[in-house]
C-alpha cells in the first residue's frame, strides 16, 4: 500500500517515471524513517495453564461409559467482524500503545463428531 501511494505521489509531483516503488525501496525507507512494523498493546487475558492441565486430566472421567461415535467437541467463539489491525507501522520511538477493540460480535458454535471429518458451523446470534 505504501508503494502504490509513493507511486501516486511521485506522478504528482512529475516523477512519474523514475520511481519504482520496489521491495528495496520500501525498506529502505523504512529504515531511513526509522518505521517499524509492531504489535498494538492492548487487553489480554489468558487462562492459567494449570487449568488447562487440570482439564486434560479429567476428560477421561467424563467421556467413561460413551461410545466414541458420541463423543462430540462444541465449542463457541465470537466472530469480532469489527475489530482494528492488531499490528501498525510506527516511529522506533514512538511507544507501543494500543485501545479497546470493538466489542461488536456475532456468536459462532463450532461442532465436530469424533471418528468423522464432518464439521457443523451456525450462528448462534449477535451481541
Amino acid at each position: 500500500m505504501m508503494q502504490s501511494e509513493a507511486k501516486d505521489f511521485a506522478k504528482e509531483l512529475g516523477h512519474g517515471g523514475h520511481l519504482k516503488g520496489s521491495n528495496g525501496w520500501l525498506e529502505n525507507f523504512k529504515n531511513g524513517h526509522k518505521i517499524v512494523f509492531r504489535k498494538l498493546c492492548g487487553e489480554s487475558a489468558s487462562v492459567p495453564e494449570s487449568v488447562c492441565e487440570e482439564w486434560i486430566k479429567d476428560i477421561p472421567v467424563l467421556v467413561k461409559g460413551y461410545e466414541t461415535k458420541n463423543i462430540f467437541n462444541a465449542d463457541e467463539t465470537g466472530l469480532f467482524y469489527q475489530c482494528l489491525p492488531d499490528k501498525t507501522a510506527m516511529f522506533k520511538d514512538e511507544e507501543c500503545r494500543g485501545g479497546k477493540q470493538s466489542k461488536v460480535r456475532s456468536t459462532v458454535d463450532g461442532r465436530k463428531i469424533r471418528k468423522t471429518s464432518s464439521s457443523h458451523y451456525r450462528t448462534l446470534g449477535e451481541t
